[in-house]
Order: C-alpha cells, then sequence, then structure tokens
C-alpha cells in the first residue's frame, strides 16, 4: 500500500503545457513586430545598395569630364549589371543660358555641366528608377569660365 504522505519535487504536465501556452502568447506579437521590420527593411537594403552602384557610375561620368577637353566629346556611358541586376546610364546635359534663372550664380560660370546618372530595375515585378543629378565645374588652365 502505498503512501499518501510522498512528497514530490517537478513540475506536473499541466503546469508545463500551461507556461508554454502563456509564453507563446507573449512571444507572437514580438515575432510578428520583428518579421514586419525585416520586410520593410530587406527593400530600404536593396535600394540602398543600388544607389551606392549609381553614385559610383556618377563618380566614374566625373572623372571622364576631367580627362576630356570638351564635354560634348563624351558619350552617355551605359552600363549592365548582373549583381544586382540593374541598367545605369550616366551622361552630361548642357546647361542652356535660358534653362537658368536670371537670378542664379551659375550664369556666371561657362565651364558648369549637369551630369546625370539613371538606374533601372526590377523589384517585386515592378520597374523602379532612380536619377541622381550633380554639378560639375570643369577648371580650364586659362582660368577661362570663372567668373
Amino acid at each position: 500500500m502505498a503512501s499518501p504522505n510522498h512528497q514530490h519535487s517537478g513540475f506536473t504536465f499541466i503546469e508545463i503545457v500551461a507556461t508554454v501556452v502563456i509564453l507563446g502568447l507573449l512571444a507572437t506579437p514580438l515575432l510578428i513586430g520583428q518579421f514586419q521590420v525585416i520586410s520593410r527593411l530587406m527593400p530600404a537594403s536593396s535600394m540602398l545598395e543600388r544607389l551606392f552602384f549609381v553614385e559610383n557610375a556618377l563618380v566614374e561620368q566625373l572623372g571622364l569630364l576631367a580627362t576630356k577637353k570638351d564635354s560634348k566629346e563624351s558619350k552617355p556611358v551605359e552600363k549592365t549589371l548582373t549583381q544586382p541586376d540593374m541598367k545605369i546610364k550616366s551622361e552630361f546635359v548642357e546647361l542652356k543660358a535660358k534653362s537658368i534663372a536670371d537670378k542664379s550664380t551659375l550664369k556666371n560660370f561657362k565651364n558648369v555641366q549637369l551630369v546625370k546618372a539613371h538606374a533601372t530595375w526590377t523589384f517585386a515585378g515592378v520597374e523602379q528608377r532612380e536619377t541622381l543629378v550633380t554639378f560639375a565645374y570643369k577648371v580650364t588652365p586659362t582660368g577661362e569660365g570663372t567668373p
């Protein structure tokens, strides 16, 4: 005959199940929030990576400007990257006196060039486009073009 005064150490099965259920209820909102943050972070990370490549193309085009005597000699540079999959086109754009505002100090400079880098890629089945623009001033040996 078993004595009724047994002292058992440990938890019962019901206590363990109840603890697991409570932990699951508490952890679910945390995991959902974490998945939402990760799903928003991935497109932003991809966009940032691609912008670095576009900026690099812009810098390369500026390097071409430094080596050419006349920006009219420069033709658009097109690149197709496989990792990440995208197309980049960088080019010089002539600034016409008509397109510059009367009060702008850009009218005082003759050797200012507008440099653009365009990128296109597909993300989640939708074509994405981004353009970076900068001004470049080409210094001539004679100082021509300065105000």
